[in-house]
């Protein structure tokens, strides 16, 4: 089993929206601080050897609940060309609940280290993440 906690602050610089060289839009963005909580375990299967290496594979499931600002909002204003135009937006930055996997194997010959894996996260804003991992490894 295994439990952390993470802190992220993110900053999101304002920025204009342009066409040409004319300026339309001033963008501002709100800064995020998010807590994060994630608790986890991993089950090992029985190592086997496939020629000279030991394989391990694995399988890690965590739950991260996360707090803050999980939520957040950008002002749209017009410029110049378009005064008077000013519109809010909220949207979800990160969710507040998000599943990972990940099931791979780490294979050990002497002081050399190979492993791949396969990592899928997914959450309740909706997004999803895929990922393919492979690691090599010389222990000194």
């Amino acid at each position: 089993p295994h439990a952390g906690a993470r802190l992220s602050i993110v900053d999101m610089d304002d920025y204009e929206i342009a066409a040409g060289t004319t300026k339309l839009f001033d963008v501002s963005e709100d800064k995020a601080t998010i807590f994060e909580v994630p608790v986890g375990v991993t089950v090992q299967t029985p190592s086997f050897m496939f020629q000279t290496f030991e394989v391990k594979p694995y399988v890690d499931v965590t739950l991260r609940g996360r707090f803050g600002d999980t939520e957040s909002s950008y002002t749209l204003e017009g410029s110049s060309t378009i005064a008077g135009f000013a519109k809010t937006d909220d949207y979800d930055v990160s969710g507040s609940f998000v599943g990972d996997l990940k099931v791979g194997y780490m294979s050990t010959y002497k002081n050399l280290n190979l492993g791949m894996s396969y990592g899928l996260s997914a959450g309740d804003a909706g997004r999803q993440n895929h990922a393919i991992e492979a690691t090599m490894r010389v222990d000194f």
